[in-house]
């Protein structure tokens, strides 16, 4: 029995000193880099983002293909297999709001794109 309430006891107090002293160490660690590497990027003329401006897009252009080729998935092969996806009602909804972020992420992308690939080019 004392294995049980003590075991409580190590989780709760583990759970207060995280609230406590380790989210506030967080998040003022998180500010100080931050504000260190904006400093740097500044002084340097951005040529740390500059020298990592590549490989963001290329993680960005991942995850875009990455968010089509799963809705495409979902779409065709998964419901083609079921008999019902799900109800009209959801489907609507659902099929509305994926829309919708896609189409803003497509925007995103494609404005994204042209700015970098302008820049690469000139």
């Amino acid at each position: 029995m004392f294995k049980f309430y003590s075991s409580y006891a190590l989780l709760f107090s583990g759970l207060t000193h995280l609230l406590c002293c380790g989210v506030p160490i967080l998040l003022g660690t998180i500010s100080v880099l931050t504000n260190v590497v904006f400093f740097e990027s500044v002084v340097t003329n951005l040529s740390i983002l500059e020298s990592l401006e590549g490989y963001l897009f290329a993680l960005t252009t991942l995850m875009f293909l990455s968010l089509i080729s799963f809705e495409i998935y979902n779409k065709k092969i998964k419901c083609s297999e079921l008999e019902n996806c799900c109800n009209e009602d959801e489907c609507d909804d659902t099929k509305r709001r994926i829309k919708t972020n896609i189409l803003i992420a497509s925007f995103l992308y494609i404005l994204n794109s042209s700015i970098f690939l302008s820049e690469t080019i000139l």
